[in-house]
C-alpha cells in the first residue's frame, strides 16, 4: 500500500461541495476532508482528457477492487524532519463509549482525527489527555513519542507545538456574470454583480509543523503495467488540476506529490474493520455495519431548473465499524445523456481490540 502526499502551501483553499436542498446554498458549506468519491470524480475526468478510451476499462477496475483508494486525510511533518505523521478518523465506536466522571465527554467528541501510532496500539481517550499523548487542537490527538523530540523536553514545550490542521472561511464573492438581480439594487440592470458567500476550508498548520493531505492506494499486484502507468499518470494531471470546486479563482492547489510506502501493524486486531472510503451500502450487506454515520451524496445541479439535478443517494462515512467484507462498486447517476459515476470504496484497517465494544 502507498500513501500518496499531497503538499500544500500554508493558507491554501479547498471548497469540497456537499449535499444541498437548495441551488442557493450549493457554496455555503464545504466537507472537512476530501471523500473518495470527489477523489474518482477528479480522476475520472482527468483520464477523459488524455485516455478517453480507458475510462470504461478503469471503471471495471475500480469495480473489482483492482484499484481501491481511502479518502484523503490529514499528515504532518515536522520542521527539518522527513517523516509524515499520518491521522485517521476516529472510529465511531469510540463516540459510544460509557465514559467515565473523569472523562471530559465533550473533549472526546471534538476529537475526529488521531494518528497512525495511536490507533495501531489501540490508545482510548484514558490516555489522550496525559503526557502520553499530545494534543495540539481539540481535533486530534499523536503519540508523543511520534515527534522528533527527546524524553527530556518538558510538556510545556510540547504545547508549544500547538497548531490547527485547517479552519472553515467564509468568503464573499460577487457573481460577475448573472441574470440574478438583488431586489435592493434594481437600478444597476441585468448582468450586474450578485454577492453571495462561499465557504473553504483553509490549510494552516504553523511555522513548526507543515499540514498535507494524503490518501491511501492498494493497486492489485495483478495490474498490467500499461495500466499502472495510465493510472499515474492520470494522477498527475488529476492533482496538477486541483482538487475540489472553484479553482478558476484559486482553490484546490496542489504544490506536488510524495508518494511513500504506507503499512499498518495493529497490535491487537478484531475481527472487525474501520472503514477508510465513503461507501453507498448495499442491501445485502447492511448486516455487516455495526457503527456508522451516515451523509447524503450525489444531488448536484447540472442545469438552472429544479428537476436538472442527480439523483442523491445514502452513503456511510469514512469512520465506520464493519464486520466481514463488503464490495467495492460504481453507481451510475447518469441522467439525461449527463455522465456522473460514483465511487463506493472498501478500503479498510483491522480495528484494534481496545476499539470494540468499549
Amino acid at each position: 500500500m502507498k500513501a500518496i502526499i499531497l503538499k500544500c502551501r500554508p493558507g491554501s483553499r479547498f471548497h469540497l461541495g456537499e449535499y444541498t436542498d437548495n441551488q442557493d446554498t450549493v457554496l455555503y458549506n464545504t466537507a472537512e476532508y476530501i471523500h473518495s468519491d470527489v477523489w474518482f470524480g477528479a480522476f475520472i475526468s482527468a483520464m477523459s482528457k488524455i485516455y478517453p478510451e480507458k475510462l470504461n476499462n478503469f471503471r471495471q477496475l475500480f469495480g473489482d477492487g483492482k484499484i481501491r483508494f481511502s479518502s484523503a486525510f490529514y499528515c504532518i511533518k515536522q520542521k527539518d524532519t522527513n517523516r509524515y505523521i499520518y491521522l485517521l478518523p476516529k472510529p465511531f465506536s469510540l463516540n459510544l463509549a460509557d465514559l467515565n466522571e473523569q472523562i471530559d465527554h465533550k473533549a472526546v467528541k471534538k476529537v475526529k482525527f488521531i494518528s497512525k501510532s495511536i490507533y495501531e496500539k489501540g490508545i482510548t481517550f484514558e490516555k489522550w489527555f496525559t503526557d502520553e499523548c499530545i494534543m495540539p487542537n481539540d481535533t486530534c490527538v499523536f503519540l508523543r513519542e511520534e515527534f522528533d523530540k527527546n524524553d527530556s523536553v518538558s510538556k510545556k514545550e510540547f504545547e508549544e507545538l500547538s497548531f490547527k490542521l485547517y479552519e472553515k472561511v467564509d468568503l464573499q464573492k460577487v457573481k460577475i456574470h448573472t441574470d440574478e438581480i438583488n431586489n435592493d439594487e434594481e437600478e444597476k440592470g441585468e448582468g450586474e454583480g450578485k454577492l453571495h458567500a462561499q465557504t473553504d476550508i483553509m490549510i494552516l498548520g504553523s511555522e513548526e509543523v507543515a499540514v498535507n493531505w494524503y490518501f491511501l492506494l492498494d493497486l492489485n499486484d495483478q495490474l498490467s503495467k500499461d495500466d499502472a502507468n495510465i493510472f499515474y499518470q492520470t494522477l498527475d494531471l488529476m492533482i496538477s488540476n486541483g482538487i475540489g470546486g472553484d479553482r478558476s479563482s484559486g482553490c484546490g492547489k496542489i504544490e506536488g506529490m510524495e508518494i511513500e510506502d504506507f503499512n499498518i501493524n495493529v497490535t491487537n486486531p478484531s475481527n472487525q474493520q474501520l472503514l477508510l472510503s465513503l461507501a453507498f451500502p448495499k442491501e445485502a450487506e447492511k448486516d455487516k455495519y455495526l457503527y456508522y454515520k451516515t451523509k447524503i451524496r450525489g444531488g448536484m445541479w447540472y442545469g438552472s431548473g429544479e428537476n436538472e439535478r442527480f439523483k442523491k443517494i445514502m452513503a456511510l462515512e469514512e469512520g465506520s465499524i464493519l464486520e466481514g467484507n463488503i464490495s467495492p462498486q460504481i453507481i451510475d447517476l447518469t441522467k439525461n445523456n449527463k455522465p456522473l459515476w460514483k465511487y463506493s470504496g472498501n478500503l479498510v484497517f483491522p480495528l484494534p481490540v481496545e476499539y470494540v465494544n468499549i
